[in-house]
């Protein structure tokens, strides 16, 4: 007898309690650094790899020069990798802002659903008319995005669902992968679903005892290599939770886990910055030692050379000079131009940062000291190394500073091309999250009555063809929008595309309800252009009577 589809069986917690009695296990330490130094030694076959390795995974914010060998981090330590990213995202303006960019443009304020149901698996007999289709969408998009908007989605109910998106997005970039925990609720007042989302460095540990099965950085694997479970650590109590992939009676995704991979082997994700961690890490430090470089050139600008027999007078600058204006000044001289000096430096004000000294003792001068900063090829040298770094993740240095001064054509070439990245991006996330959400939305509609979908508790063909769905977000930006309008009406004209798609491109809003408030609103005004003819009218026919009087 075949195993049924049942997404409403509520018996999750049945099912993860006796998996928890199985897989409980105490977790002593976080390993933040390499459980054994000589993988470290394989890596960056140093001699010192005992020291290189606390110093570079204790303290990386400490010695960010010492990342050689990154790429081979992937599978060996993904902590540390991982760890290594934020660091950069932290030390690197460049790194953060490539991240941001990104992610504000991929998913920004969140994806809106568009419902495309395939209505021809579903209705193969074309018995449901296109209006109650029509209506049918209508239903279920107002109804998800009502969800949507409040804080019901989130287990804890601190965010919506956009936000819940922008930050799984976000720890896609950071960490290269994500994790969510999909809980039911056996309520009927609202959607049984709520997100929880699990960080990366809490999978971890856990075994298992099943013959052929493997458990590889918290995650369970059968024969065949696929997971099926994962570990989750628990901070508040010290243990660690054994989490199926998806419930075996109901059928439901309880554990959804997207990563970026390099390879398919790869088994945890690896961080979008990770192939130019190194060196985002020196550029940040390269440009905040030139910023030191050029306070110190700012602060520590002048000294007095003071006589022989003299007391040392303070440099003159700023921090010194507060510092000297506490402390009282005494010479042993008998030279009667020293005492003064002395006596005028006593009385001087340096609360402001500085001094003036025009009336110098004899046998003083003035000495300066000049550090060349900021450098005068800094600015060419950092974008030239930022261009390159950004070129490798098909991201315009443009996009990356938000600096377009490049001609109509060049400007609107990188932001074609940087839009490729971002579709791309934005159609995984759409694939890898929001569908996942939304069909185990979707059920618990319908085991409420409130969306009517016939079959989809039976057969997994016909959740997929109810819940096929589209995901838009922010629009492409557009550099001369008066061209692109024009050629989309030759486009549609021509039938390369429909208004549909014109309109998700341009606006991301629906052509169906845009012709209907368009139809509404030319009706209002053609109202109103009548009333004012009538009164134009009216008052020609009583200038016309009083004229004739």
């Amino acid at each position: 007898m075949a195993k049924s589809f049942d997404p409403f069986g509520f018996k999750a917690r049945a099912e993860i309690a006796k998996y928890n009695a199985q897989a409980q296990h105490e977790k002593t330490e976080r390993t933040k650094v390499f459980a054994k130094m000589s993988v470290i030694k394989s890596v960056f076959g140093n001699k010192k790899a005992s020291a290189l390795g606390n110093d570079l995974f204790e303290n990386a914010e400490k010695s960010p020069g010492a990342l050689t060998g990154v790429s081979m981090l992937y599978n060996s330590n993904p902590d540390a990798l991982r760890r290594l990213s934020r660091v950069s995202i932290l030390q690197s303006p460049t790194a953060g802002a490539m991240v941001n960019r990104l992610a504000e443009v991929v998913v920004g304020s969140g994806l809106r659903l568009r419902p495309q149901p395939f209505w021809d698996i579903i209705d193969p007999n074309k018995n449901i008319s296109p209006e109650q289709r029509a209506e049918w969408e209508k239903n279920t998009e107002q109804r998800y995005r009502l969800w949507g908007k409040s804080y019901s989605p989130e287990y804890n109910t601190r965010r919506n669902l956009p936000q819940l998106s922008r930050a799984c997005f976000d720890y896609l970039l950071q960490d290269g992968e994500y994790f969510v925990l999909f809980r039911y609720a056996n309520t009927r007042e609202q959607n049984p679903l709520t997100l929880q989302i699990i960080p990366p460095e809490n999978i971890t540990g856990g075994y298992t005892n099943k013959p052929g099965h493997e458990v590889v950085n918290g995650i369970e694997y059968d024969a065949n290599g696929e997971a099926v479970a994962y570990f989750i650590h628990d901070d508040s109590t010290g243990k660690t939770i054994r989490v199926p992939r998806f419930g075996e009676r109901s059928g439901r995704v309880i554990m959804l886990h997207n990563f970026l991979s390099t390879n398919e082997k790869q088994r945890r994700g690896v961080p979008y910055l990770a192939s130019c961690i190194q060196e985002l890490i020196k550029l940040g430090q390269y440009e905040d030692l030139e910023i030191q470089a050029a306070i110190v050139n700012a602060l520590f600008a002048v000294w007095v050379e003071t006589p022989e027999g003299a007391e040392p007078a303070a440099p003159i600058s700023g921090q010194g000079a507060r510092r000297a204006s506490d402390s009282k000044r005494e010479t042993t001289s008998t030279d009667p131009d020293a005492k003064e000096y002395v006596s005028q430096f006593n009385t001087l004000d340096m609360s402001k940062g500085g001094i003036v000294a025009d009336a110098l003792p004899g046998g003083t001068q003035l000495k300066s000291f000049d550090t060349s900063r900021p450098n005068v090829n800094f600015g060419v040298f950092f974008s030239e190394v930022k261009k390159n770094i950004a070129s490798s993740k098909n991201l315009p240095l443009s996009v990356v500073d938000l600096a377009f001064n490049n001609s109509y054509s060049g400007a609107r070439g990188e932001l074609l091309m940087f839009w490729m990245s971002v579709n791309r991006f934005r159609q995984n996330h759409g694939y890898d999250f929001e569908d996942d959400v939304f069909q185990m939305w979707f059920l618990g509609e319908v085991a409420r009555g409130r969306i009517t979908a016939p079959g989809v508790t039976t057969s997994k063909e016909l959740l997929l063809a109810y819940t096929n769905a589209e995901w838009i977000g922010n629009q492409r930006p557009d550099i001369d929008p008066l061209k692109s309008v024009n050629a989309n009406i030759k486009e549609q004209r021509h039938g390369y595309k429909t208004g549909a798609e014109i309109t998700a491109e341009r606006t991301g809003g629906d052509y169906n309800e845009n012709l209907a408030t368009i139809n509404a609103e030319w009706e209002k005004i053609a109202a109103a252009n009548k009333h004012m003819q009538d009164i134009k009218a009216t008052t020609s026919r009583t200038q016309e009577a009083e004229d004739e009087e």
